[in-house]
């Protein structure tokens, strides 16, 4: 888990899910908090899936 970088401390799992872009609200599964680090360290960030989907799009809309 990613260090806090001000304070002696670990990131919590909602402050590393918005580092990572995730909705305030999306709900992280598992028994052991490790779990859900683990889900967000595996994730590709929510905004940028949307990016590069879009961007995607565009490019197979032009070979048309």
């Amino acid at each position: 888990v990613h260090w806090h970088p001000w304070i002696n401390r670990s990131l919590t799992v909602r402050e590393a899910a918005t580092i990572q872009s995730f909705p305030f609200d999306f709900e992280f599964k598992g028994k052991k908090i490790e779990d859900k680090y683990l889900q967000i360290a595996n994730a590709v960030p929510p905004v940028f899936s949307e990016v590069l989907a879009k961007q995607l799009l565009t490019i197979l809309n032009e070979e048309k």
